[in-house]
């Protein structure tokens, strides 16, 4: 017999193998105990009732076939499995990221309940006509923005502004407004306005993932250790990255790579200096000599999020910091 608490540590059910050496583990409700010692447990219900119970199954095997599940259903599109996150906890399956639409949310539900071994399925997935919606309601609402034309489209959680507004306020407005909304993943603003140049290269949400191996033109770096967001557009402005850093003071450019002397840094990459992202690393367009000129990180340059602040998917709170005003 195995017991399985909940977070605040509460006995929550127990699972029991049914036979004696190679029988069925199956998750039974802890109100069904009706007497516990050294030996055992006795419980309120007859063995007909222990049949009908479900299987018990590893919360990394739960995700993992979760996961299979919603590839076999064909439900997201092949972009989207990047953007969705499935987790399993004490047999409750957690779905979180963005997707589509809103029938692909609750088709990815159904396809999860039907998990062996899912007990309880949460969806916390955002689709994004759903933030569509809230996005156009928030700019509705705020006197800022509310009698302007600002047209908004959303792609796997970011949000995309377009328009022409008389002036540069009215367009930062609008993005400020769009990011307050807190599902967003990230603001790319490409309404024009008088004398304002729009860079399009500057409004690409890129996401570093924690722990990620960030690798400049010639050498690796390190991994990233904290990420810089700046609340106004929900972006990540800045990464910061911790590893063995070129020497600045003797090492030089006619040294290969792996003849510089190294010294142990947390550096402030800015985002602009990323080429690309992918699941296994982040590629900068800089060398490493380059990268070594950067700032140290010091947590006094940054602010802490609000508590009431939710980051954007796929960061926790305590992985980012805010750019200062």
């Amino acid at each position: 017999m195995k017991t399985v608490p909940d977070s605040s540590g509460q006995l929550r059910q127990v699972i029991v193998r049914l036979g004696r050496f190679w029988g069925r583990e199956v998750i039974v409700p802890a109100g069904w105990i009706q007497a516990a010692g050294r030996t055992g447990v006795r419980l309120a219900v007859d063995r007909r009732h222990l049949q009908d119970l479900p299987d018990y199954r590893p919360d990394a095997e739960i995700a993992f076939q979760g996961r299979v599940a919603l590839r076999d259903a064909g439900i997201l599109r092949s972009t989207d499995y990047g953007d969705v996150t499935v987790t399993a906890c004490d047999g409750m399956v957690t779905l979180s990221g963005h997707v589509g639409t809103s029938a692909d949310k609750l088709r990815a539900e159904g396809a999860l309940r039907e998990v062996q071994g899912a007990l309880e399925v949460r969806n916390d997935l955002v689709a994004d006509d759903d933030l569509v919606n809230l996005v156009t309601q928030a700019l509705a609402r705020d006197e800022r923005t509310r009698r302007e034309t600002i047209f908004v489209a959303v792609s796997h959680g970011v949000v995309i502004l377009s328009g022409l507004r008389n002036s540069s306020m009215a367009r930062a407005a609008a993005e400020e407004c769009a990011a307050s909304v807190p599902f967003v993943r990230g603001v790319s603003n490409y309404i024009e306005a008088p004398g304002l140049f729009v860079d399009d290269t500057k409004q690409y949400v890129v996401q570093p993932r924690i722990g990620q191996e960030v690798v400049a033109s010639d050498m690796s770096l390190g991994r990233v250790e904290r990420l810089i967001i700046d609340p106004h557009n929900r972006r990540v402005a800045a990464m910061v990255v911790h590893g063995q850093i070129p020497d600045r003071q003797r090492a030089t450019p006619r040294m290969r790579s792996y003849e510089m002397p190294k010294e142990d840094r947390h550096l402030v990459v800015p985002i602009a200096e990323v080429s690309f992202v992918t699941p296994a690393l982040v590629q900068l367009t800089t060398t490493g000599m380059a990268a070594a000129q950067r700032d140290d990180f010091a947590s006094q340059a940054f602010r802490s999020p609000d508590r009431s602040w939710r980051p954007p998917y796929p960061f926790a709170a305590n992985e980012c910091l805010w750019t200062t005003p």
